[in-house]
């Protein structure tokens, strides 16, 4: 018994085939069309120099303000190894001179004169949004990694951890705030060895080389 043979496929109407030229199919009857996600600002390969200002967030008897520069090679785009260093002024606030003579307080004075780091940056979130008429892309990325930091005595090792983010203003030039934990361990004079934990706030300029090749 012959087997069955399988329906004509149907053909496009000719006011159809007429619009679209000859040998060419509708989409909808046809080959679908997948749409290939654009990638704003390729980071791969490419060398992010950096410079910041920093303020601490958490010390309520000695503001500390400061500055300092990064390097950072991207690997992958969403990997990267950076090298940086910062350098600290220490402003005694107000908080000092209750503690002395209203409380009756003795301080063991710490400060923080800089911090030299080796970091280890992942970017796993990527955005952008709409702004006067143009997509600007932005992303989202942890760092964390070990140096040393000098503080009220001498050198002595550090790590770090923290938050970032970039806005891309062109594809060589971003802005963005990092968020920061360093931990060291410091002794004030006539006082006790103690572990340090700065909070610091940090706001970046970041120029990107060379220029980005043109997405896919």
């Amino acid at each position: 018994m012959p087997a069955p043979s399988s329906p004509p496929r149907a053909s496009p109407p000719p006011d159809v085939e007429h619009a679209l030229g000859p040998g060419e199919r509708d989409v909808n009857l046809g080959d679908r069309v997948k749409a290939v996600p654009h990638k704003g600002v390729i980071k791969a390969h490419r060398i992010a120099v950096t410079g910041f200002g920093s303020a601490s967030l958490s010390d309520a008897f000695f503001q500390k303000w400061g500055g300092g520069g990064e390097i950072a090679y991207q690997f992958t785009d969403p990997f990267a190894l950076s090298l940086n260093y910062a350098y600290f002024h220490d402003q005694t606030t107000y908080n000092v001179n209750i503690a002395k003579q209203v409380l009756s307080s003795q301080l063991f004075v710490t400060r923080l004169h800089s911090v030299a780091t080796a970091d280890f940056q992942w970017t796993p979130v990527y955005g952008k949004f709409k702004l006067f008429n143009n997509i600007v892309y932005l992303d989202f990325y942890p760092f964390a990694g070990f140096g040393v930091a000098q503080g009220e005595t001498n050198w002595s090792p550090a790590a770090e951890v923290g938050l970032g983010e970039r806005v891309f203003l062109t594809d060589f030039l971003s802005v963005g705030l990092e968020a920061k934990y360093d931990f060291y361990v410091d002794q004030a004079a006539n006082g006790p060895s103690v572990l340090q934990r700065v909070l610091l706030l940090n706001a970046l300029v970041t120029i990107w080389f060379p220029n980005a090749p043109e997405g896919p």
